[in-house]
């Protein structure tokens, strides 16, 4: 338990460096320290219409909900979290495949993503078994 915890506040700091990276990349037009090859492109990925929702780049939505899941009580984080998390990185693989280069930064901060749920799942998993409570009632009770 002690290590998902100092895990999680590792990819909870890397996520959020990274996230924070790719923003100032979109709004500043700065060089990206990535290869530009027929398949990898982070400048195509990162300057094109799909890696906004709404008014913000999808890095900066993936910072915000990094940042949320402290603060969130574990109902949320299982029922409302942890599905926009998984929402975002589909929307942003799929925003790559579309336009067929990977952006490897973004590619990093997704899997981030993915360690931050298995990290809280895993902890509030624990959490549950200790105190004996279940999310579902005993049917045989």
């Amino acid at each position: 338990m002690v290590m998902i915890s100092r895990m999680r506040s590792v990819w909870t700091i890397l996520g959020i460096l990274i996230g924070f990276y790719l923003t100032l990349v979109h709004y500043a037009s700065a060089p990206v320290a990535c290869p530009v090859t027929a398949v990898i492109n982070c400048v195509a990925v990162l300057h094109s219409a799909g890696s906004m929702l709404g008014p913000l780049p999808l890095a900066l939505w993936g910072v915000m909900w990094i940042m949320v899941a402290r603060v969130l009580p574990r109902k949320l984080r299982s029922w409302l979290w942890m599905p926009l998390g998984m929402g975002g990185i589909v929307w942003a693989v799929g925003h790559e495949w579309a336009l067929g280069q990977i952006c490897l930064w973004c590619s990093a901060l997704q899997v981030d993503m993915l360690l931050l749920m298995v990290a809280w799942w895993r902890q509030d998993k624990s959490r549950i078994e200790r105190s004996g409570s279940h999310l579902c009632p005993d049917a045989n009770a």
